[in-house]
């Protein structure tokens, strides 16, 4: 039995049980509730058999269900795969018992949830374990970063680096140098040619090691954007990151600075304002939205909101 994980890898799909998602490269499709379940199952057994009773019971726990029924429900997930009446490599039937995954799964952890949502049960595991050291600068490094000039920033790669020392795959960290050496191009700070490759790389080895991170998708987008000028490559990603976490304001946020940059200005300051409500009291957020209304040509309305944000806070 594999133990609980954030993520199930098997060849090229990867398999996300608490957001019930299929990925497949950059692809990523909505698994239905009992499908879901009836995966779950399969993956966790490892390869054992999973018995048709024990899938009846997890996935209809109170409603007695037929066989047909889960026969029918099994095809569906099949179907998700691309599998055929006579191409079956990922789910065997068993015959007069269950089914069983056929294709080697790997079972991988995650320290920490990108939008800190863990319980206090799971950040009380992270401080009292080896994870601890690359959390601590990790959360140094991410309050350099949000202060956005450059001697900070720099200080914020630094701190990511250490952590990345204690712990060289630490998927938050990895994610935040890639922000780092972004805002160094983005801002200025140094020449896009020097910025941005090491950003990609890091990037990349976040998703190598997290495929479902939205905010590293999120990092990807702005790179296509803004260094490649790949816009439909950059809304791809931006489109794959909500998917994955809409309810993250760095998501939501890069998303409306992709539109921006494609000329798509209404949805550009419907995905600004999404990110300010999410997170009202963020003068940053503010500022974006004054921004987005700027480039849209509002500008009465980019003054007032730019002045409101004066007037909270002169400095």
């Amino acid at each position: 039995m594999l133990p609980q994980a954030r993520l199930f890898r098997f060849g090229e799909f990867c398999f996300d049980p608490m957001r019930r998602v299929l990925l497949r490269g950059s692809s990523v499709t909505p698994v239905a509730e009992r499908l879901a379940l009836i995966l779950t199952q399969l993956l966790q057994a490892g390869g054992r058999v999973v018995s048709k009773e024990t899938l009846a019971v997890t996935v209809w726990p109170n409603e007695a269900v037929s066989d047909g029924n889960l026969v029918q429900h099994v095809y569906l997930l099949r179907r998700l795969f691309g599998e055929t009446a006579k191409n079956r490599s990922h789910i065997l039937s068993v015959p007069r018992t269950g089914y069983r995954f056929a294709v080697p799964v790997e079972a991988v952890e995650s320290s920490l949830n990108e939008t800190f949502t863990t319980d206090a049960a799971s950040l009380g595991a992270i401080v009292s374990s080896a994870q601890f050291e690359p959390f601590r600068t990790y959360c140094q490094g991410s309050y350099f970063l949000e202060q956005r000039t450059a001697p900070a920033i720099r200080r914020a790669a630094m701190f990511f680096e250490s952590s990345l020392r204690a712990s060289r795959d630490y998927v938050p960290s990895l994610i935040g140098l890639a922000r780092a050496h972004q805002y160094l191009g983005t801002y200025w700070h140094l020449p896009p040619s020097v910025a941005f490759p090491p950003a990609l790389e890091a990037v990349e080895r976040a998703l190598a090691i997290d495929p479902a991170s939205a905010v590293a998708h999120a990092v990807r987008s702005g790179l296509l954007c803004f260094w490649k000028w790949d816009w439909a490559g950059a809304r791809r990603e931006s489109t794959l990151a909500i998917s994955l976490n809409p309810g993250s304001t760095f998501v939501r946020t890069n998303a409306a600075w992709v539109h921006v940059c494609a000329g798509r200005l209404e949805r550009a300051l419907l995905e600004a304002q999404l990110a300010l409500t999410l997170e009202p009291s963020s003068l940053s957020l503010q500022l974006l939205v004054a921004r987005v209304l700027l480039h849209s040509g509002k500008k009465t309305e980019a003054i007032a909101l730019m002045a409101n944000i004066l007037e909270t806070s002169p400095a």
